[in-house]
């Protein structure tokens, strides 16, 4: 199975999501996360069927990243985790999303994957987990329950220069929104 893992943020009360003339605003972080798994399962049938069919699974978990997170889906030794997430930065211009903090898949396998959807028109990068504190993300919890995982990160742009993600006037447009729903799409399909 492949697990969708988007955490519902809490690191605000009350926080502004709107969207209008083409973009979503506000704290985006884990919204779109959750928004991309949701539209996922509504726009595509077969993800649908496979959810259905125990072959892939949707989590999302309680807290911001990993601190009070509850119970956790019953997952395989060959179970894949896919932590679904936003992050901003100017590491992240021009890719449509990355794939971060890469854990229990053989080398080929991730680089198949890479060229695969490259192959496709996305703009991606692909990192395997190399223990950097500044990677650290939900991905690091199930590598330390010993599962496969990956980090899907959408880009964000900052609300200011200065704040990161974690404010109420975060952006993206429409288009990055639908172009990380195919690129999630089709990973599951490689991954499967």
């Amino acid at each position: 199975m492949i697990l969708l893992s988007a955490h519902k943020d809490t690191v605000m009360n009350n926080y502004l999501f709107e969207y209008k003339k083409g973009k979503f605003i506000g704290l985006l972080d884990n919204a779109i996360g959750m928004l991309v798994c949701n539209c996922l399962l509504l726009e595509e049938w077969n993800v649908c069927a496979l959810e259905k069919m125990g072959k892939v699974g949707l989590f999302f978990g309680d807290s911001e990243e990993w601190g009070t997170i509850g119970e956790l889906p019953k997952l395989k030794k060959e179970d894949i985790v896919v932590v679904v997430d936003v992050a901003s930065g100017s590491h992240y211009k021009g890719l449509d999303f990355t794939l971060e903090n890469i854990h229990g898949l053989k080398p080929d396998k991730i680089t198949d994957i890479k060229e695969s959807l490259e192959w496709e028109g996305f703009k991606l990068r692909a990192k395997v987990w190399d223990g950097n504190p500044d990677d650290e993300d939900e991905a690091w919890k199930w590598k330390e329950l010993g599962h496969k995982v990956i980090s899907f990160i959408i880009p964000i742009e900052n609300g200011s220069k200065d704040t990161g993600w974690h404010v109420p006037d975060c952006t993206i447009t429409v288009e990055k929104v639908v172009k990380a729903k195919q690129g999630l799409k089709r990973l599951i399909n490689y991954l499967l």
